[in-house]
Parts: C-alpha cells; structure tokens; sequence
C-alpha cells in the first residue's frame, strides 16, 4: 500500500538500497602540501598491519606511536593489535609491543610482497 504523498506523508522505503546512494567509493579525499584536494586510494588490510608492524618494528611499541604511525583510530588499532596477538605475531610486554620472531618473519614477507606488486605496477 502507498501513502499519500499529498498530505506530507512519505511512500515507505524500499527494502533494496539505491546502488548510487550506497555505493562504496575506492578513494579519500585528502590534503596534499600545497593545500589542494587529492584523492587517495584506500589502504588495504595488508597494508594496515604492515604500517602497524613497521611502527612497532622501528619507532616504539606504544600505542600513541603506532596510532600516529599507521594513522589509525584508537578503536580499528585496537581490533588489529587483537587480530596480531591472537596469531602470534607481537605480544604485549609492560604496556608495550614488540614483534614475535614469527612477526619479523611476516613483516619481512609483507614487505617483499608489497615490494613485487610495485614492481608489477600494482599498489599494495
């Protein structure tokens, strides 16, 4: 049943999302040095936890350093760290993280891998 549009009420929502409204666009829009406009690509999982190795790998284990670092929100940082722990990767030493010897070993694939894709002319 409709409703009548005439007297200000609304047509009820159809149950399937409009493909225009809700359609997952590949890019952010961010400032470059000179104050213009500049679309980036979203950054993969893969290279979400290589920038959170990699902070913790050379600049410290603390959380406010690898917020900054890998430029994420306190909250995704946390479900990464989580995911990381839970595999092993890094452990958690006085408030601290530190890679396992399994995490340096991936972060050393990691790295060889993005390395290859650029190579190929993909982005990793």
């Amino acid at each position: 049943m409709l409703h009548d549009t005439s007297i200000g009420l609304r047509k009820p929502l159809d149950s399937r999302p409009d493909p225009e409204i809700h359609r997952v666009h590949a890019v952010r829009r961010l400032h470059n040095q000179s104050g213009e406009d500049e679309l980036r690509p979203y950054r993969s999982r893969l290279k979400i936890i290589l920038d959170i190795l990699t902070a913790i790998n050379e600049e410290s284990g603390k959380i406010s350093k690898i917020l900054l670092y890998a430029n994420l929100s306190y909250d995704r940082l946390m479900k990464y760290l989580k995911e990381l722990l839970e595999k092993e990767l890094i452990k958690e030493e006085m408030g601290e993280y530190k890679l396992t010897e399994k995490g340096y070993k991936f972060l050393e694939e990691l790295r060889r891998a993005e390395k290859l894709a650029e190579a190929f002319g993909f982005r990793f």
